[in-house]
């Protein structure tokens, strides 16, 4: 079905609805909404769509977007409402986050973490898990937290046998792997405590970059729960509760935070990847730019990284809505896509280069991105 392909690109690029039939052009208002955060609305168009259409193809869309919303709401009991999950994948993600043991309890109060130095521009922050002080990266494309293995042995996290016994995941070459997670008992973030987190917990091997090492990573499922403020040129980061706050709505999360911005006038959504070093741009994008030079670049992480072709834009200004970003020589890859998404293809990823000269601020309670 064409209107599949089409909204899967909506974030790159809007289109007309012309020729749509009725249940096409409600699928492409329920993605639409999704995108604009205009959740409740999205919420109700999708359930109307799925209960009332006979196609499997836009049923089964609306059900990935219902799977979203109620996700990230923890309206986990919701799920069955619409059968869900209806296969391994969703199973899989779904029990990732719906740990009942789980409890959080968030301090009231800001505060002020030091951000350690990173060779390669991370947010690294110390945190304490179960008693330990680590060090690790905050990183908006990791679903779930990651510790290595020296860490899970230095701070007592005991890999579980009974809950979710591993987990199938891919390194950043697309490899197939299959991690143990584990439960650490406490970790604290700032003041604010969470018990009884689920964690993946992965060889020393993968998290070692050459020239840098992390022990894990700050995984979304966190992340989301706490208001940060990123200021490098500081060396801080601010971390506190977040509270109901009257700004713009640009971020959605479809398996990956997605921001909505303008470039060259135009409006669209680009995934945010924190634990990325450089912004990057994907093949469809490629028709915005012309002349430009010809390179190639380094993409990657944990698993390695590969040579792919790209050219060079000398210079790109990225407006937030509050705030803008210019950023010099930004790879725009020729051969593939630069999106994390889930269903939708972003046209790129803003990694960790938008807040090493600005105050930055993420704030997923409110749905809101911002920078000075």
């Amino acid at each position: 079905m064409a209107i599949i392909e089409k909204l899967r690109y909506l974030a790159s690029t809007d289109f007309a609805t012309t020729d749509f039939s009725d249940e096409e052009k409600e699928l492409y208002h329920v993605a639409k909404t999704f995108l604009l955060s205009d959740e409740a609305q999205a919420e109700k168009n999708a359930i109307k769509l799925f209960h009332t259409t006979t196609n499997n193809e836009i049923k089964g869309i609306a059900g990935s977007f219902i799977l979203n919303l109620l996700v990230w709401q923890e309206r986990f009991d919701e799920l069955s409402l619409y059968g869900i999950p209806r296969n391994q994948q969703e199973a899989a993600a779904i029990s990732l986050y719906n740990v009942k043991e789980t409890k959080a309890e968030l301090t009231k109060k800001v505060d002020c973490l030091d951000l350690q130095p990173s060779e390669v521009g991370w947010a690294i922050v110390t945190v304490d898990i179960n008693g330990h002080k680590v060090d690790l990266m905050v990183d908006t494309g990791a679903g779930i937290t990651v510790i290595n293995e020296s860490t899970a042995t230095q701070c007592g996290v005991v890999l579980s046998d009974t809950i979710n016994e591993a987990l199938e995941a891919q390194d950043s070459l697309e490899n197939k792997l299959v991690l143990p997670t584990a439960m650490i008992d406490s970790i604290l973030i700032g003041e604010s405590t969470f018990a009884k987190k689920l964690c993946m917990v992965i060889p020393d091997s993968a998290l070692d970059f050459g020239d840098v090492k992390i022990n894990g990573t700050i995984g979304w499922e966190l992340i989301r729960q706490l208001k940060w403020v990123f200021k490098f040129e500081e060396g801080k980061v601010y971390v506190s509760s977040p509270a109901l706050e009257s700004v713009c709505r640009n971020m959605a999360y479809d398996m990956f935070p997605i921001v909505r911005v303008e470039i060259a006038g135009k409006i669209m959504y680009m995934g945010l990847d924190t634990g990325a070093t450089t912004t990057m741009f994907g093949k469809s994008m490629e028709g915005n730019y012309d002349n430009m030079e010809q390179s190639s670049t380094k993409s990657g992480g944990a698993g390695g990284y590969k040579e792919e072709a790209s050219i060079v834009i000398p210079e790109i200004e990225i407006d937030f809505g509050e705030g803008s970003v210019l950023l010099n020589n930004i790879n725009l890859v020729t051969d593939s896509e630069k999106s994390k998404s889930g269903f939708f293809i972003t046209p790129g990823i803003l990694g960790i280069d938008i807040a090493q000269r600005n105050t930055f601020t993420l704030d997923y309670f409110n749905r809101h991105i911002s920078v000075q």
